[in-house]
C-alpha cells in the first residue's frame, strides 16, 4: 500500500510496516505492507490489484473429477476490492463507473492506521 511521506509522517509510518485501510464498506479493512513514497499526493492511498488473487491456482478444485494443481502462496497478499466503496443496492458489488462500467476505483473514502 503506497501512501506519500506526508501521510506516513503523520501517521507514524516507514516502509515496511503493518498498515490497515479501513472504509465505511468494510470496516475490517485488509492489511499489508506500506511503502512510503514521494511521489503520492498526501491523503492519496495507492493499492495495485495485482498482489492478492482469491482463485488463480490459489486453492483446490476440482474440474471434472479431477483435482487441480495449486499453489497456496498464490493467495496471499491483498485486493483493494474489499475496501472499495459498495453499491447500496448489492452490498457485494463495488460501485461501477457509468461510463466504462469498470470499477469505480477513485470514489472510496478510506482511513489508514498503523497495525
Amino acid at each position: 500500500m503506497e501512501l506519500s511521506t506526508a501521510d506516513a509522517t503523520r501517521l507514524g509510518v516507514e516502509t515496511g510496516d503493518q498498515v490497515r485501510v479501513t472504509s465505511a464498506s468494510n470496516t475490517t479493512g485488509i492489511v499489508g505492507k506500506a511503502k512510503v513514497t514521494p511521489g503520492l499526493k498526501p491523503g492519496v492511498v495507492a493499492i495495485a490489484h495485482h498482489f492478492g488473487h482469491w482463485e488463480l491456482g490459489s486453492r483446490p478444485h476440482t474440474v471434472n473429477g479431477v483435482p487441480t494443481g495449486f499453489d497456496p502462496s498464490r493467495g496471499a497478499g491483498i485486493h483493494p476490492g474489499t475496501v472499495m466503496r459498495r453499491d447500496q443496492r448489492s452490498t457485494s458489488v463495488p460501485l461501477q463507473d457509468p461510463i466504462g462500467a469498470s470499477c469505480s476505483f477513485y470514489d472510496t473514502s478510506v482511513q489508514v492506521t498503523r497495525v
